[in-house]
């Protein structure tokens, strides 16, 4: 068997890896809340699910859009798009559909663009490892974040809970201001 030398753990990666975890830690952690926040802001049940499920139907349809934009743009910009902050803004039902659509827009592009740039950091012979790390990020999000949301909201309320995941996405974004220009 092939020797692959040096880690995968170079401080792009690791800042990737960092912009990974805290972008879907902002976005996991605002998954339980919003339907509890939408119906106190005056939304039925049915509408409250339709705000919810709006997210996945905007981020299945802007996944081809997502792919033309980062085979053309510059990656870097394309990963500092973010809209968490606006549930915690806004509590009229248009707004709140506006930013889910935006929210389910980003995410399309910024999951995109995520896996393009750690693709272009691995080395070829470290990629298997290199992409089920990135994985494990978002893994961890998954599995921290929904539970912190829901305790949260319960001691802080719901819009600070917004408010949060806003800002753990703009450190997402800080991650990639010391990311080197990529492709």
């Amino acid at each position: 068997s092939k020797r692959v030398r040096g880690s995968v753990w170079t401080p792009s990666f690791i800042l990737m890896f960092g912009y990974s975890l805290l972008s879907n830690a902002g976005f996991f952690m605002t998954m339980p809340v919003l339907p509890r926040y939408a119906v106190e802001s005056g939304m039925s049940l049915a509408e409250a699910g339709l705000l919810t499920g709006i997210f996945s139907i905007v981020a299945i349809f802007a996944r081809p859009v997502a792919g033309m934009l980062t085979d053309r743009r510059n990656h870097k910009k394309l990963l500092m798009v973010f809209s968490t902050f606006g549930y915690g803004l806004f509590r009229d039902v248009p707004y709140l559909y506006a930013c889910r659509i935006l929210h389910g827009a980003c995410y399309a592009i910024s999951s995109t663009v995520q896996i393009s740039i750690t693709t272009q950091l691995l080395q070829k012979e470290r990629m298997g490892e290199g992409m089920s790390l990135m994985s494990m990020s978002q893994i961890l999000a998954m599995s921290i974040a929904p539970n912190l949301g829901l305790t949260l909201s319960g001691t802080i309320g719901n819009q600070n809970v917004f408010l949060i995941a806003g800002g753990l996405s703009a450190a997402s974004v800080v991650c990639c201001l010391f990311l080197k220009n990529t492709s």
